[in-house]
């Protein structure tokens, strides 16, 4: 016999059922609220049967035949696919209290799972124990308290440190020139525009002393020019520093580009990382034991999900094209 298991079978064989235990069989019911006419205020609630599991074989093979004259009745399909000439089916037998009804379902160890069969771990219309009924419902408060936590955790962030200083000018800022954009309001958000801002005023700086060195300091000599420009302006990084000469017929191009120190301060960090590193390490470490895990593993309760700690910043503002991009400039040179 083949050794790929049917899901059902595989979920029915964990349970461990025996003769007398309890099983939750979940079902649909139907509701009406009136209009029942137009087909409208009619509602579906989810309810469990609590069964007793009376028959039980999950050893011995039988055909539909057999069970239906071993119990007198016809058997269940409801779980597994229905070959008729098959003579391994096993069976389990609930007893129903509220229906004062025995019912005989079919399962089989290999048959493949098909659409037209219901998936008995279903959430609405599968079985579970009362063991597991008690366990989900431990492990649902748990991250009922688990959301509580990070709920209260931000909401706590947000009212020790507000928003950045410079905030409220960028949004007047959004809304008055990127109205398409109305929805980007994070605080990263606010510190690439705060990056733009300042890089538009080291950009006219760095541009002043290009011009200066072309004019006055530079000899024309191509493989002075790196260095002029590493000493003019420390914190191009030497690496990333480019430069592309093309003589016309009138004048000299020189296409100049170069990576800013990626550890250079903007002037808008105003803020102690460390200090939001630590109280960040402390949310985490002040978490109730019972619901940590959760929490831990919860996207909301990331590091960089808390403005202004250092992992804030080096995902969302770091590593962001406005704080990556390269400076570029094109100066000419009219050839005498």
């Amino acid at each position: 016999m083949s050794n790929n298991n049917n899901k059902n079978w595989k979920y029915l064989t964990s349970l461990n059922l025996k003769i007398g235990d309890l099983v939750c069989v979940r079902y649909e019911e139907e509701i009406h609220r009136g209009l029942k006419a137009s087909g409208m205020g009619h509602t579906t609630e989810r309810k469990v049967d609590m069964c007793i599991v009376t028959e039980l074989d999950l050893d011995n093979g039988y055909s539909q035949k057999e069970i239906k004259n071993k119990f007198n009745q016809h058997a269940s399909l409801m779980f597994v696919k229905d070959q008729h000439n098959s003579k391994s089916y096993r069976y389990v037998g609930l007893h129903n209290p509220r229906l004062g009804s025995r019912q005989i379902y079919l399962f089989h160890p290999t048959y493949q799972h098909t659409w037209n069969e219901r998936d008995l771990d279903h959430p609405s219309l599968g079985w579970t124990t009362p063991d597991m009924m008690r366990q989900k419902e431990k492990e649902s408060n748990l991250r009922k308290k688990a959301s509580a936590y990070i709920k209260n955790a931000k909401m706590d962030w947000k009212s020790k440190y507000g928003v950045m200083k410079e905030y409220n000018k960028y949004v007047e800022d959004l809304k008055a020139n990127s109205p398409r954009y109305a929805g980007k309001k994070y605080q990263y958000d606010c510190a690439c525009w705060c990056i733009e801002k300042e890089k538009e005023i080291l950009y006219q700086k760095y541009s002043a002393v290009m011009c200066d060195l072309i004019d006055n300091r530079w000899d024309h000599n191509p493989k002075t020019l790196r260095g002029l420009i590493e000493d003019a302006i420390p914190l191009a990084e030497k690496e990333y520093i480019n430069i592309d000469v093309r003589i016309g017929r009138e004048q000299i191009q020189y296409d100049i580009s170069f990576k800013h120190d990626q550890d250079y301060r903007y002037e808008f960090i105003d803020w102690d990382f460390d200090e939001r590193d630590t109280e960040y390490n402390n949310i985490i470490s002040n978490c109730p034991t019972n619901i940590k895990e959760l929490v831990e593993e919860h996207y909301d309760m990331n590091p960089e999900e808390f403005w202004g700690t250092t992992e804030w910043y080096e995902r969302n503002v770091k590593n962001s094209y406005h704080h990556t991009g390269r400076y570029e400039y094109r100066l000419t040179d009219p050839i005498e």
